[in-house]
């Protein structure tokens, strides 16, 4: 299977290794904060911290959509999801052969803007399993997915 996975924390790469260990190709694509250069230190300045990873989560849905395009994923899997802005809805609601699941890593009480693509993906997993409730059609995943953890 041809798999993009879209995440935000080095942590969560376990489960990228879960997927290649499965014999799955997985592409990568990273929004997450890695090592904070001086360029992201001055985009935090200006944007915000927060608007700077966003505007960095859709950014990414533009990359692996044209990445779609040539290579035709099976499944988009992404961690951690952030707010979309309309060209994002556009390519998710594009990507109709492909497989799209959001699987979030924190209560969505806490971290409401995680599931802000929930309409536009097929599957919704949740780690905090009381926010099943709150989610239509969503599943409980907890996190041990790393072999090496847990």
């Amino acid at each position: 299977m041809k798999i993009a996975v879209l995440y935000s924390y080095t942590a969560q790469e376990g489960i990228i290794n879960a997927l290649k260990d499965n014999g799955n190709e997985v592409d990568v694509f990273f929004y997450g904060s890695g090592k904070p250069t001086l360029k992201k230190r001055v985009l935090w300045k200006v944007w915000g911290y927060e608007s700077y990873y966003t505007k960095l989560f859709n950014t990414n849905i533009k990359i692996i959509y044209a990445k779609h395009l040539e290579v035709s994923y099976d499944l988009l899997l992404i961690i951690k999801g952030k707010k979309i802005n309309q060209y994002s809805k556009k390519i998710l609601s594009e990507m109709q052969s492909v497989y799209k699941i959001l699987w979030t890593t924190d209560s969505i009480t806490r971290v409401p803007e995680q599931i802000a693509v929930k309409n536009y993906v097929d599957k919704v997993f949740v780690q905090d399993g009381s926010d099943v409730e709150n989610i239509k059609g969503s599943e409980w995943l907890p996190l041990g997915f790393d072999k090496n953890i847990f």
